[in-house]
Formats: structure tokens, C-alpha cells, sequence
């Protein structure tokens, strides 16, 4: 919302090219729009699920429980609470902090995580990495 904003102020009555997933979030181009800005959207990638056994996750994650996610999208939250309920997988998040980046990534977490769930200040990636804790 904020970049569509801060980009809208100079390209009213412009078109613009927007490179995109199929999967987004409207609101950007949506705002856009609304300031007189007409958007073409490019999908040029898909996001699709990936349903890996439980063996498979514990594998990948060498049995170690995990320490910090970091969370770009509320997709990708949906699919680590889907990991997080399964019985075999649970132990392996029982300590991690779930680091986000923006409140709307942050919302699928929130009931399951609660006080281990923490916002980037900004949506940008630089205030994501901040959240990380800082090695010993």
C-alpha cells in the first residue's frame, strides 16, 4: 500500500508495466488505479505448493528444531501453519520466532505463535533481516 502510494504521486495519466506473480495481492494495483495510473500486470511467475512428507521435512531440516522464519508472504504463513499441525512436525517449531514481513503476512501466525510472531518495522526486506537475533 505504502509503495503504491509513494509511486502513484508522478504517474497519473501514465501507463506503467507491473512484472508479477499470479498469485498477489491487488491492493497495489489497485491503489494505482484510483490515482489515475493505468497498470498493466505481467505475470511472470507462479507460486504453487509443495507437499512434502514429513520425513522430508525433517530431513531437510537435519532433525534441528528451527530457530527463526522468516515470512514474506501470508501464502508462505499458510503453509508453514499446515506444517506446523502436522503431530511428527510440531516439535521442530515449538521455540522459533516467526518474523514477518508486514502485518498481513504476520496474520496466520498470530493464533498459533502469539508473542513469537514479530512485524518488520517497514515492508522491506533490510527491516525484515533486522528482526533476526543477533549471534552470540
Amino acid at each position: 500500500e505504502a509503495l503504491a502510494d509513494a509511486t502513484a504521486g508522478g504517474l497519473a495519466g501514465k501507463a506503467i508495466v507491473y512484472l508479477c506473480g499470479r498469485v498477489r495481492f491487488p491492493v497495489f494495483e489497485q491503489r494505482l488505479a484510483v490515482a489515475g495510473v493505468h497498470v498493466q500486470p505481467i505475470e511472470t511467475y507462479d507460486t504453487i505448493a509443495i507437499d512434502y512428507g514429513d520425513a522430508d521435512v525433517v530431513a531437510g531440516l537435519s532433525g534441528q528444531p528451527v530457530e527463526a522464519a522468516l515470512l514474506y508472504s501470508a501464502k508462505a504463513s499458510l503453509g508453514l501453519v499446515g506444517l506446523m499441525a502436522r503431530p511428527t512436525l510440531r516439535h521442530l517449531f515449538e521455540k522459533t520466532q516467526f518474523l514477518a514481513l508486514a502485518t498481513r503476512v504476520a496474520r496466520p501466525m498470530e493464533g498459533i505463535a502469539g508473542s513469537r510472531v514479530r512485524v518488520a518495522s517497514q515492508p522491506e526486506e533490510d527491516a525484515l533481516l533486522g528482526l533476526l537475533p543477533q549471534p552470540r
